[in-house]
This record gives structure tokens, sequence and C-alpha cells, in this order.
């Protein structure tokens, strides 16, 4: 947008020179009008430090609602978890996290992230929506995002999935692994057709159609396919896994087109000391940084998503659902505390 402010400055300025020198006139008696009502009058220039001046007019005043919140995660249980699974020796078949067909399938910490989301977002349902129209909406349909590379390192493609917190981990990964198959493999025909033109529209104007088409698809809900406009095409809540790039913490940015709650970057497993009944001892830890919309809520809302993600990730065997409250709608009776 501010390209078109510009634009407009400089028409204003050539209309001016070139039509009315009226223009010039009004411009120039408010400057002057600004600079002694404002820097003689009101504001004692000579007790101000030059560094707070410099400050002052190089930067905005603050409109993000970004904030972060860094979580370690513990994911000794786990990791053994996932090596059980992979040589075919777990116990959790009747506890719908995995299949007599486990074996075929690799299950890594993205799926158990993945499901750890899901479950947090359906858990806490009437928290979960999108600002419409300046107002938060509660969305009937859960969604989230990972973020996967195309393979060259060129592009991220979004795999969105909608209502899967009921499937198994293994049924999970199934399905994720096939999604990235096909990000990876450039055959994901929805983001095909949403970037084919990002290559012929110049930059100015692209701006324009993803700030508008993205709010219409995301917090509207509307469905566009001549514009490759999609519905709630991208998550309420977004992962994305730098450890796979060595990486042991990062700081992601809440991608604008996707109007999301949040995004979880995860970092790389390291082995770390920590304190354990008062022994220090060698564990698994990853980090997350989370990096939430405050629009939707403070710390004490977003707790309440941390609290199950990272209990299922860290434990995903034993995890229990019915240990948290239940938040899906505010009619809900009241469950005992975590």
């Amino acid at each position: 947008m501010n390209t078109f402010i510009i634009l407009g400055f400089i028409s204003a300025i050539l209309y001016g020179i070139f039509v009315d020198g009226t223009y010039f006139k009004i411009y120039f008696s408010l400057v002057a009008l600004y600079i002694v009502i404002f820097n003689f009058i009101f504001i004692d220039k000579k007790s101000i430090p030059k560094r707070k001046n410099i400050t002052a007019v190089t930067w905005s005043s603050p409109s993000d609602p970004t904030s972060y919140i860094v979580v370690d995660l513990d994911v000794t249980k786990t990791l053994e978890f996932l090596k059980r699974i992979k040589q075919g020796f777990i116990k959790g078949i009747a506890n719908n996290l995995c299949s007599e067909q486990q074996k075929e399938h690799r299950i890594t910490m993205t799926h158990v992230m993945t499901k750890a989301m899901f479950l947090s977002n359906d858990r806490n349902r009437r928290d979960v929506g999108r600002i419409k129209w300046g107002h938060f909406q509660k969305c009937d349909k859960i969604t989230c995002s990972i973020l996967v590379d195309s393979g060259s390192g060129k592009d991220l493609v979004p795999v969105t999935l909608q209502e899967v917190q009921n499937e198994s981990i293994l049924d999970l990964a199934r399905i994720i692994n096939d999604k990235v198959q096909r990000a990876k493999s450039n055959q994901d025909k929805e983001h095909n057709e949403v970037t084919k033109l990002f290559g012929l529209i110049p930059n100015f104007i692209l701006g324009v159609i993803l700030t508008v088409g993205s709010y219409l698809g995301q917090c509207v809900g509307l469905s566009i396919p001549p514009l490759g406009i999609r519905g709630n095409a991208f998550g309420h809540a977004v992962l994305t896994n730098i450890g796979t790039m060595g990486l042991e913490q990062g700081f992601a940015p809440l991608p604008c087109p996707f109007h999301s709650m949040f995004i979880i970057c995860s970092g790389k497993v390291m082995k770390k000391p920590v304190v354990i009944d008062g022994q220090i001892v060698i564990r698994d830890i990853m980090n997350t940084v989370w990096t939430i919309d405050h629009r939707y809520g403070d710390a004490a809302l977003g707790l309440r998503f941390i609290k199950i993600f990272q209990d299922f990730t860290e434990d995903p065997e034993n995890f229990d659902i019915n240990k948290y409250p239940d938040c899906r709608t505010y009619d809900a009776p009241k469950d005992k505390k975590a």
C-alpha cells in the first residue's frame, strides 16, 4: 500500500508543477504551521537529547501484536517411542497411536507435533478462529499447516490439514507424507494454481491482490477459483521445523497471507544436561519458539494450547486428553484441572 501512497504524492507534486500551484501553497503553509506549533510552542527541544530525536523520527509507534514464547521440550521418551514404532515393538496399538502396518511408514517428530497441534486446538476450539471485519470469529473447522521445503530450497509450500486430531499417528503420517511428496515433486495443483501468476504480476499490484485475496479467503472464508482464492487454505496454526537444517532455535514470523493465530518453530534435538529430582542427567531437548498474534489472546489463553502441545510431544504414548479442561465451547462443564 505504501507504493500507492507514494504514487499519489508524486501525482500531487506533478499536478502542482504543471497545472495549479495551489497545492504547494497549502502544503507549505501547513508545514510552516506544524513547525511553529510543534517545534517552538509545545516542545522544549533544548532538553531533549539528540539520540532521542533521532529514534523518534526513524521509528513509528508499535502496532505489531506479535509476541514470543520459548519452550524447551524434553523429547527423550518420544524418541524412544518413535524408535519402538520403527522396530515394530509398540504397545499402544489399542490407544489409537499406531496400527499393525507401522513398519511401512516413517514417523518423525513433525508427525508427533502435528497431532499435538490438532489436539491442543481441538481442546480449545472455542478460541480458534480468525479476525473477521475487526472482530474475532470462531471457526467451525480446525486447520493446521506445515511449511515444507520444495526440495531445492527455492520455495516453501504449505501443507494444510483439516480436522485430523482423531487420526492415529500412523494414519496422520500417511496423509502428511503423501502431501509432502506431492509438494516436493511440484505436483501440488492447488499451490501451483495460486502461485502461477506471481511471476507475471508487478509486485506493487501483487501486494494488493495478496492482501485482499488472503483476507477474503482466510478471514471471510470465501472461495474464488478464477482468482486462485480458496477459503481456509491455510491453518489457524502453523508448524515449521528448522531442526532438519541443523538449527537449534529460530524465531519465525507470522506468515501474513495465512492470518494464523500462531506459528511454532521447532529446532534440532540436542542432548543437554537438566536437573531431575536434584540430579543432573543428560536428556534429549528440543527447543520450540511460539510466535503468537496477541489479538487472539494473552499468555493465560496461549498456555492452554502450549500445555497440551508440550505434554503430547514429550510423551505421546501415555498422553491423556481428559486431564485438560474442555474448552471447546463456552457452555462446556468445568473439567478437573490438569
